[in-house]
């Protein structure tokens, strides 16, 4: 079997003109779509190979992640085998699709190449590297054994084996149907004496879906368990989603943050929480405002809800949001009136320490109470009492208040005189102080 590849048609050319009799095979893997799929020829087509399908002795054998019969929407790739068996013959190749739908012809799923014995081909007969897809004229993906593979495959003791693997459909797309056209042949590049072997027996059901289930709960920005009313959670599970995405332009209405991304929703006690982010295994929500004391939480997807995770209520939570920059977690902040983000530009590309005498801007997370499912305009100033360590000195404070959904801003000025360094930086209101382990960098 032999793919009429660009390299080829100026060889064939020159060879044809001189011996029109001389036909070649397939060894470079065939053309796409001869599969046997709805719509496919079967390598048995005029100008391919010749005789009557699944009646040379042997047979082809697709077995998926070694004896699998069903799959997991939006799961991770998974082995395939492909065992070509005709103890009459020498060489074996072939060409393989998955496809759903009620007719057969839509393509599910996504072949990846684990070595050299194959490749996955478009419709229009272009090669597909991993992790590429196909062009939207030309959809559907087949994989096929490559020369490399047709020459591996030569006396082999009467059969064959290709690896590759599969990457189910990110959704549930119903059965999908494997169907794969295998040819055996005598070793040489040539169409005939050869066996071709049909099968489209190997079908995968979707997995029966499994309801979401919460494994922990806390505050987005560190990893405590307790959550203030309106601040952002992070909520840790499994099959809480059948996708990854965060909220969008059309998730709104009006001015009300979503609370339904892609059908998952999230309730603490009987309140809905405005949806940010969602994943299979982690979601990020805003805490409902008016809820205390402990509270349960639930995640509904796919017509199932999860069973409540209980946590409990804090009036005042102050932690700050960071990021990590070599060995040092740095608190999310910003040098004021540049808006460069603070940090040490020798580890992270693109910030700027902060310097004596300026300002700079810090954002906490549950540093009080706040509005839950609305977006924050004007921001709403802070009228409890702040105050900021900064290593031994204690830097003033020139404001604090609500911008933005869950999003408090501190305004510090940095102390004149404070030597250039790496110091531990802390915030307290309300009797609760934020978490340890947080710093910040002065320059000279």
């Amino acid at each position: 079997m032999q793919k009429n590849k660009q390299f080829l048609i100026a060889k064939a050319a020159l060879v044809l003109a001189t011996v029109p009799a001389i036909i070649h095979g397939w060894s470079v893997g065939p053309e796409p779509s001869v599969t046997g799929a709805p719509g496919d020829a079967t390598c048995l087509q005029s100008g391919c190979h010749q005789g009557t399908a699944n009646t040379g002795g042997g047979s082809v054998k697709v077995t998926v992640n070694g004896g699998l019969t069903s799959y997991t929407p939006g799961g991770p790739a998974i082995p395939v085998s492909v065992l070509i068996t005709d103890a009459s013959m020498r060489s074996y190749g072939f060409e393989m699709s998955a496809r759903s739908g009620t007719a057969g012809t839509t393509e599910a799923g996504d072949f990846t190449t684990t070595d050299a014995n194959t490749q996955v081909i478009c419709a229009d007969d272009s090669t597909k590297a991993n992790g590429k897809t196909c062009p939207a004229k030309a959809p559907v993906e087949d994989i096929e054994h490559s020369y490399t593979g047709w020459g591996n495959s030569i006396n082999k003791n009467g059969s064959f084996t290709y690896n590759f693997m599969w990457t189910p459909p990110a959704t549930n797309v119903g059965n999908v149907t494997f169907y794969i056209a295998a040819n055996c042949g005598t070793g040489a590049d040539a169409v005939t004496p050869t066996h071709v072997y049909l099968n489209s027996s190997t079908v995968l059901a979707p997995a029966a879906p499994t309801g979401p289930a919460i494994a922990n709960v806390q505050d987005a920005a560190s990893a405590r368990t307790s959550v203030v009313p309106g601040e952002w959670v992070a909520i840790y599970g499994s099959n809480m989603a059948g996708t990854s995405r965060t909220w969008a332009a059309a998730d709104f209405n009006g001015n009300n943050l979503p609370t339904n991304l892609s059908g998952v929703t999230v309730s603490f006690g009987t309140l809905p929480a405005p949806v940010f982010y969602i994943s299979p295994t982690q979601i990020d929500v805003q805490a409902p405002s008016g809820i205390s004391g402990t509270v349960p939480v639930t995640v509904s997807y796919g017509g199932s809800t999860s069973a409540g995770f209980t946590t409990t209520v804090s009036q005042s939570a102050p932690t700050f949001f960071t990021y990590p920059s070599g060995s040092n977690t740095f608190a999310a902040a910003q040098n004021f009136p540049s808006y460069s983000t603070v940090g040490d530009p020798a580890v992270t590309p693109g910030t700027a320490k902060a310097t004596a005498g300026q300002t700079v801007i810090l954002y906490l997370n549950g540093l009080a109470a706040s509005p839950s499912g609305t977006l924050i305009s004007p921001a709403i100033n802070y009228s409890g009492s702040v105050s900021v360590t900064l290593g031994s000195t204690s830097p003033q404070v020139t404001y604090s208040g609500l911008v933005a959904a869950g999003l408090y801003q501190v305004n510090i000025t940095i102390p004149i005189g404070l030597a250039a360094g790496t110091y531990p930086i802390s915030l307290s209101s309300g009797g609760q102080t934020t978490q340890s382990g947080v710093s910040l960098i002065v320059g000279p």
